[in-house]
C-alpha cells in the first residue's frame, strides 16, 4: 500500500510540477529610459531585484539593443543588428519561468532592431513564478544575432 501512496504522489507532483515550470508570464512593460550612450547593449536593471523563496515573484527586465553600435575589442568595427534570437535561458530558479515581448507587445523570442528604430530597438521579458530554494543565481541569456 505505501508504494501505491508513493506514485500517487509523484504523478500528482509532477502534473504540478509540469504546470508551474510551462506557465507564460504576462506582458511586461519597457523602460524606455533603457539606453546607453554611446550606443551599446544594455538591461535594465542589471541585476534583478531579490525576493523570497515560496512567495510569488514578478519583475520586468527591459533590453536596449541598438540598431548600430561601435566595437573595439577584438577589433574595431561598426556592428549592424538585423535580428536577434533569443535561444535560451539557464540558471533561473526552479519555479521561475518567462516570456518576452518586442516593443508592440507581441510574445516573441526574435526581435528586429531595425524594424522601427528608435522603439524597436528595445523589448522586454518578464520573469515569474514562485521560487522553490533560496539562494543565489546567474541567469546567463544565450541569444543568436
Amino acid at each position: 500500500m505505501y508504494g501505491k501512496s508513493v506514485i500517487v504522489f509523484f504523478l500528482f507532483f509532477g502534473n504540478f510540477a509540469g504546470n508551474v515550470f510551462s506557465q507564460t508570464c504576462p506582458s511586461c512593460i519597457i523602460d524606455t529610459g533603457c539606453d546607453s550612450v554611446p550606443a551599446q547593449p544594455k538591461l535594465c536593471p542589471s541585476i534583478l531585484p531579490t525576493d523570497t523563496a515560496q512567495q510569488y515573484y514578478e519583475t520586468d527586465v527591459t533590453f536596449y539593443m541598438p540598431q548600430t553600435f561601435d566595437i573595439t575589442v577584438p577589433i574595431s568595427a561598426t556592428v549592424t543588428l538585423n535580428q536577434i534570437d533569443v535561444i535560451g535561458i539557464s540558471g533561473l530558479p526552479a519555479g521561475l519561468s518567462w516570456s518576452a515581448y518586442d516593443y508592440n507587445g507581441a510574445n516573441t523570442t526574435s526581435f528586429y532592431p531595425t524594424a522601427n528604430p528608435p522603439s524597436s530597438e528595445r523589448g522586454c521579458a518578464k520573469i515569474c513564478g514562485t521560487p522553490l530554494l533560496p539562494g543565489y543565481y546567474t541567469v546567463t541569456v544565450s541569444v543568436l544575432a
